[in-house]
């Protein structure tokens, strides 16, 4: 019996709270591939809504055109369109609630739908975290991502998986990552302290190796 045989519809809900880069994405595409969860993730939702071209998305769409934030109420909207929140399905959530309202919101929906959810906070020193971005390398054509000290590719800048070509992004430098750095801290603090006050939250040393993470990860989320 493999691991994934011990994923089912009982197990909880899963919200993933952590900085840019301290490694959520990749374990949410390993429970993806392994144990069929459902990936949320707010920006894939918000590109997905305004690339649909649904009324919701155009309302998006204008307030990213203005350079504003979409609202706690927007983005629960966008949420609940998304997601049925049936019992039969497996929930991963990365990257939110990113505030305090939503937080509280989102909680309000889980109990509501009589779903039981764990909290998972990806920790990680800032030094680290600034190594870590300012080596990775994201493929420009399927979005696969390498870190040229732990994951590199086997033949410079080209994607092992489609061949395309490997970028380093704005955002992964120094510079940059600290800055979303302090945003990110500042953002979630009130959301960190929410769910510390519950037995439902659970901390995650992100510096270890990907291998190890999902050990501990995939041994949370199979726990009842």
């Amino acid at each position: 019996v493999g691991l994934e045989d011990d994923f089912n519809s009982d197990c909880p809900v899963l919200i993933f709270l952590g900085a840019p880069g301290s490694g959520k994405g990749t374990q949410a595409r390993r429970l993806v591939e392994m144990a069929g969860y459902k990936h949320i993730s707010t920006g894939d939702i918000l590109r997905s809504e305004i690339k649909s071209g649904t009324p919701l998305g155009l309302r998006v769409k204008e307030i990213l055109d203005r350079g504003e934030l979409v609202s706690d109420e927007l983005m629960i909207e966008l949420i609940k369109a998304r997601c049925p929140f049936d019992k039969g399905l497996l929930y991963l959530f990365d990257g939110f609630p990113r505030t305090e309202d939503q937080t509280k919101s989102l909680v309000a929906v889980l109990e509501k739908a009589q779903l039981n959810y764990k909290v998972l906070h990806f920790e990680i020193n800032a030094d680290v975290l600034v190594e870590r971005l300012e080596k990775r390398r994201v493929c420009g054509k399927c979005s696969e991502i390498y870190n040229l000290a732990s994951r590199a590719p086997k033949r410079e800048g080209i994607c092992d998986d489609c061949g395309g070509a490997l970028v380093h992004r704005a955002d992964d430098k120094a510079e940059v990552i600290r800055d979303r750095i302090d945003v990110y801290n500042e953002q979630t603090v009130k959301v960190v302290e929410f769910f510390q006050e519950t037995q439902l939250y659970y901390t995650i040393d992100a510096s270890e190796s990907a291998e190890k993470i999902f050990q501990q990860v995939s041994e949370i989320a199979r726990s009842r």
